[in-house]
């Protein structure tokens, strides 16, 4: 008499960040995370080669139709622990090496000052996405006018399918960066999954 199989336990292996995609945003955000001091954390690839959607489409196929917004470019009301390295408006004109770096430093940012809570979620308030964001559409009026409206017969990858210019940030190279590296801290929640949220006023020095 047999009996049924016993279920093989599975061994789930944990992290303090996963980073999705083994693009250049993935592999700098794993740098960055490095030089914090943050070393328990994963970069997963479906790919058998890293590179992201740029090693899988190339020109012309490849391109933009993002819907949603992200405060500077990288966090979503809504979605804890979830950074968005190359996000809409992340682009200033710079190479794509710089803009990476920027949004990766937002991204370590905000995960250090979770560790020194000892939050375990963070998450970017709603007020201030949309703040953000409603000075992003006022400032970005022209480029849509351009591209939406005089040129909108011309196919292009820097207006999406509702005639937004999520592509490009509406401000310079300097002001993007310094907006990365220096937003208040209080702009996020802090909070441990399991109880209440952590945030209260925020003391420390913003870096130089």
């Amino acid at each position: 008499m047999s009996s049924a199989a016993s279920p093989r336990p599975v061994e789930r292996p944990e992290f303090e960040v996963a980073i999705i995609g083994a693009g250049p945003g993935g592999i700098a955000a794993g740098v960055k995370l490095k030089r914090a001091g943050i070393d328990d954390f994963v970069v997963l690839e479906r790919a058998d080669e890293v590179g992201g959607s740029w090693h899988e489409n190339h020109y012309p196929g490849l391109g933009v139709d993002i819907p949603c917004y992200a405060y500077q470019s990288v966090s979503v009301p809504g979605l804890p622990n979830r950074w968005t390295l190359v996000g809409p408006y992340s682009w200033t004109g710079s190479g794509w090496h710089a803009f990476v770096e920027m949004t990766a430093d937002h991204a370590v940012r905000a995960i250090t000052e979770a560790k020194r809570r000892a939050a375990t979620a963070v998450e970017v308030k709603r007020s201030r996405h949309d703040a953000y964001h409603r000075d992003i559409h006022r400032r970005g009026a022209a480029l849509r006018y351009y591209l939406a409206e005089l040129n909108g017969h011309v196919p292009t990858y820097y207006r999406n399918s509702r005639g937004d210019t999520t592509y490009v940030r509406p401000s310079g190279f300097f002001e993007a960066r310094r907006g990365n590296r220096r937003f208040p801290l209080d702009d996020y929640d802090y909070r441990s999954l399991n109880s209440e949220t952590l945030s209260g006023t925020t003391t420390s020095a913003r870096p130089a």
